[in-house]
This record gives C-alpha cells, structure tokens and sequence, in this order.
C-alpha cells in the first residue's frame, strides 16, 4: 500500500513520505512549504484535506521534553501553513494549534504550560481510533468550534507580525523627530528584510560587524545610535543594495540616516526585542520568529498592508490590488495541472506584478531555494 493509498476518508490523504508529495502534482503550490517544514519539524507524515496540507505530524522513539516541543511548535507556528502539529512520543501525543502563540523553550517547564497545546493522550493504543474521529472533525470542522479558545486568528503569526509592526509604525511617525509614515515603511521594510536575509541565510552579520550571535538584535543590543547608524547606512544597506536585484535598499540613504534619531533606534531595539510599544503587554519578541519557516507570501502581505496605510485612496486610483494566496495558488494549479515538461526550461511573465505572490510560488515550485547558502534549505 503507498502512501497515498492510507484507509482514510474521501479527500483525506496521508502522505509517509517526502518523495510522494513532492510527485503530487496537486499539491504543486505547497511543495516548497512542505519541503521545509518536512526536514525542520522532522515530520513522520502529513494529512492533507482536499489539496490542502492540514496536520503535520512527528514522531520520536525517544521522550520529547516540553522545551522540545516548544521549539517544534515554534517553527510550525511561524509557517502558519497547516493548522495541527501532532508530537507523538512511545508515552503520549500532544496536539498544538498553528494559531496560537508558541512558548519560550526557556521558559517552558511543563507541557501544560504551553499557549498552543490543544489536548493531550496517553493511551497511545487508541491512537488509530482518535485519528478517525479527528478526520470528522476535522471535516465539519467540529474540531475548532470544540476547542476555538486554541484557533484564534490574531494569533496567527501573520496576523500578529503586521499589528506588531503596525503600531512601531504608529510609535514612529509621533514625537518629536517623528518620520512620515512613508518614511517609517521605508526604515521598518529594510530592518524585516534584513532578518529575513539573514535567517535565510543569504547574508551572515559576521561580515559586516563584530558580532555575538546571529541576529540583528544581538548587534543593536551592544552599541551606540551612532554606531548603529553608521554600521547600517554606510555598510550593510549600500552593500545589500549592490547585491540584491530589488528597490528595497534604493533611496536616498544618506538622507535617510540623517533622520533617524535615537529615539528611532530605541524604537526598533524595543521592537526586536519584543517589548511594548502600543501597549503594557508584553510582545513576543523577535525569539519568536524564525524567518526560514515564515512563508515569502507573508512578507508579500506586509508590503501590501503598508502601501494601504500609506495612501489608500490613490491605492484605489493605481488599481494596487493584490492577489490573496489560495487564489494565487489556485490559478498556479490550473496552469501547471497538464504541465509534463522541465520548469526550468520555461519562461513565466507576470505583467501586473505587485507584491510579486505569483512568481514568489512559481520560484518554490520549480525549486530555485536550492541554491540557498544555507544548508538547511536543500532538499531531497
């Protein structure tokens, strides 16, 4: 029996192997996401319903400590792809929520004391029978009525991202030296590209500064506005603009360190490092984000809400309307569903491109990442 071949309800499949998804022509949009989360999460299998990955699920021979399974709800949590993350170890099996907020592995003593878990089992014999129960619940969708205090959409990692980055947006345009809201976008768009990059791993901070740790903040955390702003405007962005094909580091950006201040730079400080900014909550903080698992298409929606806070009349006038994922992904599976040949081989022209959704999933299918300087994004 393959393993499409598993005894499951009509629309439902289980997928045992990386080679039989990544052979599913269906599933064409999803390859690269499943691809990574596959080898990151260490997944044993995945359940897709009618075409769309919905649970992810990982096995272990041994034990799998609570702040283990908080680092796998972390990454799981940061693709926001499918909705269920099932950690099945020879005692028990936990179930998480894609759309609640992950945990500090530092912090996380008990698997009760996780945000996400949705329940738990330790008669792992019944395992087979809570699965088919699953897949009607999961089919009428009983299973989020049943337990909606674990799905709920601001806590999706997209969802909190642009609120987040928001209202840093906000704190920046007010106060003395405050930016224009354009102006804001601008400074806010290259630091969250400049992550991304770098958990990437297309770029190493080591290169540029002297540096203990691996991210940003680890950086900014250890010296001076002055020192930020000279590291940042008279090395990292005008570099980043010579290698890199895009107007995301264009501009004038001598102009643009002349205006950021310090109180811009503790700003952004506060805002890697997840502390308040339009409220006394506490944030997550940027541990919280792993920018290798947050889908490119996310990044395509902070571009999007930002041109909306800019100008939404002359976004209107422009016809800057852009294509929601599934129907981007829906329009790909009907362009490459009889589609036999070499991708590589063809050309693919988008001439309305916006944030650039469409050729963003045409590159995860034809598999550019592989050319990724980061190990951790070769696949088989």
């Amino acid at each position: 029996m393959s393993a499409q071949q598993q005894i499951v309800p009509k629309g439902f499949l289980i997928y045992l192997k990386l080679k039989d998804i990544l052979a599913d022509k269906r599933l064409y949009a999803y390859h690269h996401l499943i691809a990574v989360a596959w080898q990151e999460l260490k997944l044993d299998s995945v359940l897709c319903i009618n075409g769309l990955p919905t649970v992810y699920i990982h096995r272990s021979d041994q034990p799998i400590s609570p702040q283990k399974a908080a680092e796998l709800h972390k990454l799981f949590w940061n693709q926001g792809i499918a909705t269920l993350l099932l950690v099945i170890d020879p005692s028990i099996f936990h179930v998480y929520s894609s759309q609640a907020f992950p945990a500090d592995s530092e912090k996380t003593n008990a698997f009760e004391d996780h945000p996400a878990r949705v329940e738990s089992h330790f008669n792992l014999a019944g395992l087979n029978l809570w699965l088919e129960k699953l897949y009607v619940q999961l089919e009428t969708g009983a299973y989020y009525r049943d337990h909606a205090d674990r799905f709920r959409r601001e806590q999706t990692v997209d969802q909190y991202l642009l609120e987040y980055l928001s209202a840093t947006r906000d704190a920046l345009t007010k106060g003395r030296h405050a930016l224009t809201i354009s102006q804001a976008h601008e400074f806010l768009g290259r630091i969250l590209f400049t992550c991304y990059l770098i958990d990437r791993c297309i770029i190493d901070l080591t290169d540029y500064f002297d540096v203990k740790g691996k991210r940003l903040l680890d950086w900014l955390q250890n010296k001076s506005p002055t020192e930020i702003l000279e590291g940042l405007y008279q090395k990292l962005f005008p570099d980043l603009r010579k290698r890199l094909n895009g107007s995301m580091f264009d501009g004038d950006l001598g102009a643009e360190q002349k205006r950021i201040k310090a109180e811009h730079i503790k700003l952004l400080t506060h805002f890697l490092a997840g502390d308040p900014i339009a409220t006394q909550q506490q944030t997550l903080g940027f541990w919280a984000y792993e920018f290798q698992m947050i889908p490119t298409e996310t990044i395509s929606g902070i571009y999007e809400d930002f041109l909306k806070a800019e100008d939404e009349k002359k976004k209107h006038k422009t016809g800057a309307y852009y294509t929601p994922r599934l129907l981007a992904e829906m329009t790909l599976d009907v362009l490459l569903e009889k589609e036999t040949g070499n991708l590589l081989e063809k050309r693919f022209l988008d001439p309305s491109c916006g944030s650039g959704i469409f050729l963003v999933l045409l590159g995860k299918v034809i598999g550019f990442s592989k050319q990724s300087r980061c190990p951790k994004n070769d696949f088989p």
